[in-house]
């Protein structure tokens, strides 16, 4: 029940925006523009990493493919009430559908990953790669279409630059990743 509620909530988000998008501006002769990657990637005094989802390398823009004749998202960034905008993974996002983040890390060393994630449906998993390196899986709770946490997985990253990549299952929307230094 809690599945098909978030389900529908989610349908009924996604239909509210695509029909905001349709509509023509009153207030303004500018169109309106579709989000894209915004946000800046920060690290504060304890070396702690945070990175809004939509800070994204790569795409920049929501990623499109036809689908059964039609356009279909696959990767989209949407805005939340509070203007904040959010990447998600579409129903007709694939597994090897990748965002990636490049930022730089203060020092060299394993950090623990978490991502602040809203998922539908439960058994889902998130891959993460650390500079082309092996996948690090990270089970995505179940939220019932809320906000909730992953439990904290290990990810090496060198100092200075590093690109972090991710691959993961439909109907998923993130908020941030953050990365604490375990050392």
């Amino acid at each position: 029940t809690w599945s098909e509620l978030a389900l529908l909530e989610q349908r009924r988000i996604i239909a509210q925006l695509a029909a905001s998008k349709m509509k023509p501006s009153t207030t303004s002769s500018v169109a309106k523009t579709e989000p894209c990657a915004t946000g800046q990637v920060t690290v504060d005094a304890k070396g702690v990493i945070t990175i809004p989802s939509a800070a994204c390398s790569s795409p920049t823009e929501s990623k499109r493919s036809l689908y059964k004749g039609g356009k279909s998202d696959l990767i989209v960034f949407v805005e939340n009430k509070k203007g904040d905008t959010l990447l998600h993974l579409s129903r007709y996002a694939k597994g090897g559908d990748a965002f990636e983040y490049t930022f730089d890390a203060p020092k060299a060393g394993t950090y623990q990953l978490v991502a602040s994630v809203v998922t539908p449906k439960p058994n889902q998993s998130l891959f993460a790669t650390a500079n082309g390196g092996a996948d690090v899986e990270i089970v995505l709770p179940y939220t019932i279409g809320i906000w909730g946490k992953t439990d904290p997985v290990a990810i090496d990253l060198k100092a200075g630059a590093n690109v972090l990549t991710f691959r993961g299952p439909a109907r998923v929307t993130f908020g941030e990743f953050t990365l604490t230094p375990m050392n």
